[in-house]
């Protein structure tokens, strides 16, 4: 009988805070905050009588690693902070990541609007190449070099006589140290071999902190002499303080337009327009209508000295030279009869590619129609643009080494005054479960990836060039592969083209993304016609793009793509051609 009378009784307290709705969720409306290229998105954020809980997906679409130390964060709450317990998340270049935020606290339900102020953000900056020697690969030893150390703590042969090395990598002596083991080649009897291991991403070390890496590669077996080249996987950085960003959520779109935020906590002007828009906070924007509102109300007075409170503002960042150069708002009194190159005194140089006739009879040969298309393009650059006959260079039928010692000797003699055009016409290939792209230079075999040149290895060989803007352009299956995430930019009008030049760039033109293309190709016919027909003096790489991607796209199954090559040196400038 008692314990029927306990039963009773729970059963009565537990329909009662139903009834009382204690137990109730109060759902908010989910945000979106672009951050630069850092995109965060909530996805069910809700609080209970006894907690308020956030998931976040980020999506890190820079060339950087972005760190977040989630214990500076804090949701702000009735005009409390409750601070955050959570792990650190590192998001490495082209990631997504989901993390969920919780805080404890009474009555919690009964709040309709509050915001999360994401603190402790940093990125990773002042990157520099660490130059690590040549390794024989036949024994377990160690190197070191530039505050790092390195390892070979296993080399093994499968069946397939595939060589399997494994180092440990420390870093022993740089804040930062991250690791791109995907550019990492084996040279076996004079063949560069790239690595096929799948998922080589880029990882980041802390001073002190090692991992052990695992490269694959396909060898002729145990006989031949191996060596390791370490191009540039190893970068030095450090870590870079960013500025905080508030999120804020509520139940409807009223209440959010009047939230006191932390970060400015003058209620926003009702805009009636975003009624029905998830509403995305900006404490810079909205501190400034504030102040204008204060003006106009009242335009005696003088502004008011910061309260204590606003000394817990978090002032508008100073303006990088990158981001006052890529805001074209910024820049509207510069026109192109302005623009005045003759002060950097840069070259241009061009790198021209045809691959049509391959020694492997698996690939198919291409009529010399990309030899034919490189040709083409070099009288275009040499007689309509400020490109010299003897800066351009027109590879016919090149071998995989022909092609890396072309790119080598642009990083030889390209100054960081000089503007380099990189062009490839030919075969192309795409690995989907690796995510890794090739170029088919003519003595690829479709046995052996040994003469294939992927984007990782073309990457590295364009960050060795030291020039003011390199343009790649390339006309191959799967071309568009080189991005790993695109980021596009068409700020490329005369009022803004003397400052994108002003910035270093790294960007590139392709025909299409990871589809096929057709053997004449229609890219390059519109490419050589827009060149030819211009008659601007100055013209962006964006705006030959944009002139670009209508007629092609129109007229095709493929549709061409710009963006930012990463990792290689980017800025926000843009190539400019010239016309003589």
């Amino acid at each position: 009988m008692k314990k029927f009378i306990i039963f009773f009784a729970s059963l009565f307290i537990i329909l009662n805070i139903n009834a009382n709705g204690k137990d109730d969720k109060t759902k908010y409306r989910d945000t979106l905050v672009n951050v630069g290229d850092l995109r965060i998105q909530s996805d069910d954020v809700f609080s209970t009588d006894a907690y308020v809980k956030a998931k976040f997906r980020f999506e890190n679409k820079n060339d950087f690693f972005i760190l977040l130390d989630p214990n500076k964060s804090f949701f702000y709450i009735n005009g409390n902070k409750s601070m955050c317990k959570e792990r650190e998340i590192v998001l490495p270049p082209g990631t997504k990541k989901t993390k969920v935020f919780d805080v404890k606290g009474p009555n919690l339900n009964s709040v309709q609007a509050l915001s999360l102020v994401l603190d402790g953000f940093t990125k990773t900056g002042n990157e520099k190449m660490v130059n690590m020697p040549e390794l024989v690969a036949d024994r377990k030893q160690k190197t070191s070099a530039g505050g790092v150390e390195i390892a070979i703590d296993d080399v093994d042969y499968d069946k397939a006589q595939k060589f399997h090395v494994r180092v440990k990598v420390t870093n022993t002596g740089n804040d930062i140290l991250i690791v791109n083991s995907g550019i990492v080649e084996l040279s076996e009897d004079g063949n560069v071999l790239n690595n096929i291991r799948k998922r080589s991403n880029s990882i980041m070390l802390r001073k002190g902190e090692s991992q052990m890496i695992a490269m694959i590669y396909q060898t002729t077996g145990p006989k031949s002499t191996k060596k390791i080249n370490w191009n540039d996987a190893f970068v030095s950085a450090t870590l870079l303080p960013m500025d905080p960003v508030e999120i804020g959520f509520a139940t409807s779109p009223e209440l959010l337009s009047n939230y006191k935020y932390f970060m400015a906590p003058i209620p926003k002007k009702k805009v009636d327009a975003l009624e029905d828009k998830n509403i995305a906070m900006n404490d810079t924007r909205s501190q400034k209508k504030s102040e204008t509102k204060k003006e106009n109300t009242k335009p005696v007075k003088a502004k008011p000295n910061p309260t204590p409170q606003d000394k817990t503002q978090v002032k508008k960042p100073e303006t990088t030279r990158a981001e006052t150069i890529a805001s074209e708002g910024e820049m509207s009194e510069l026109h192109a009869a302005d623009v005045n190159f003759g002060d950097a005194g840069g070259k241009y140089y061009a790198l021209l590619i045809g691959s049509s006739d391959y020694t492997d009879p698996n690939i198919p040969d291409l009529d010399n129609l990309p030899v034919n298309d490189a040709i083409a393009l070099g009288k275009v650059l040499q007689t309509n643009y400020t490109f010299a006959e003897e800066n351009i260079k027109v590879l016919k039928n090149p071998s995989r080494r022909e092609i890396v010692i072309a790119l080598d000797d642009l990083s030889k003699k390209v100054t960081s005054q000089d503007n380099v055009l990189i062009f490839y016409a030919g075969h192309g290939h795409y690995e989907d479960d690796s995510d890794i792209g090739y170029w088919l230079p003519t003595d690829a075999e479709v046995s052996n990836s040994a003469n294939w040149l992927y984007n990782d290895q073309l990457t590295a060989s364009i960050r060795k060039i030291k020039s003011l803007h390199t343009l790649l352009i390339s006309d191959a299956c799967f071309s568009g592969s080189i991005f790993k995430n695109r980021s596009i930019s068409l700020t490329g009008s005369s009022d803004v083209i003397k400052k994108k030049y002003q910035l270093p760039s790294r960007k590139a033109i392709t025909s299409g993304t990871l589809k096929t293309v057709p053997n004449k190709s229609v890219f390059i016919k519109y490419l050589l016609d827009r060149l030819e027909k211009n008659k601007d003096k100055y013209m962006a790489a964006s705006t030959l793009y944009q002139n670009l991607e209508a007629p092609v796209g129109n007229n095709s199954t493929s549709l061409p793509q710009y963006g930012v090559i990463n990792n290689v040196g980017d800025e926000g400038g843009d190539f400019i051609f010239i016309r003589k």
